[in-house]
């Protein structure tokens, strides 16, 4: 329905897709009492001032379901974190999978980015 002046506009609105990414280290083996500490890096653009909301999700090697820490974590300004957890006496002898993911309300690209699996061992 243009003017004189200016021709009618077609097509569809586009949408960029941009994924954040998640880098994640911890040790092998994590003797019991001592903490089980998980860091890592954020890639992928704008990160604000506050960080990004994190969570860590762990499973039992042998088990079924997937569980997760109850805090929610933060990566700096920078998007480093570093998560430390106490390990319980009820982790001797048990290796577990652990990941982090990027969660609401988090601007984007990171929202819902999943960092590698990393597993440990406590002894």
């Amino acid at each position: 329905m243009g003017t004189a002046v200016i021709d009618t506009a077609t097509g569809s609105a586009g949408a960029e897709v941009v994924t954040g990414q998640v880098s994640l280290s911890a040790p092998k083996a994590v003797k019991v009492g001592k903490s089980l500490v998980l860091k890592g890096k954020l890639a992928g653009g704008f990160i604000p001032p506050t960080g990004v909301a994190l969570r860590v999700y762990f499973t039992e090697k042998g088990a079924r379901g997937t569980g997760d820490y109850a805090a929610t974590y933060h990566s700096t300004k920078t998007g480093a974190f570093t998560i430390k957890e106490p390990s319980r006496a009820s982790a001797r002898g048990r290796t577990y999978t652990f990941w982090v993911k990027v969660v609401t309300p988090t601007p984007w690209p990171f929202n819902g980015a999943i960092s590698k699996k990393v597993t440990v061992s406590f002894h």
